[in-house]
């Protein structure tokens, strides 16, 4: 028998994607009751190490959603997502 321990700073969500590339694993969108879904906001990122099993949040640009749009999708659920060669396809 073994111990797990929880892993704090991580995603609290339901219906999320999530894709491992190397040794991390990024997981993007999903839904929390506590947030506000009318809210315009671009899709957070949350990245656990694989080696540290360790959460961080990954960093996205600062500047309101309508200016990131194009390069930036909106917050989701039941999406999905691949990874192909390093790069991330939602």
């Amino acid at each position: 028998m073994r111990w797990i321990s929880y892993l704090e700073g991580g995603p609290k969500r339901v219906n999320h994607a999530a894709v491992s590339v190397g040794h991390k694993i990024y997981s993007f969108g999903g839904y929390c009751t506590g947030e506000n879904s009318r809210e315009y906001t671009s899709m957070d990122v949350h990245v656990l190490n694989t080696t540290t099993f360790r959460w961080t949040k990954h960093p996205v640009s600062d500047l309101p959603y309508f200016e990131n749009d194009d390069i930036l999708p909106y917050k989701r659920y039941e999406t999905c997502i691949c990874g192909i060669n390093y790069h991330l396809w939602c």
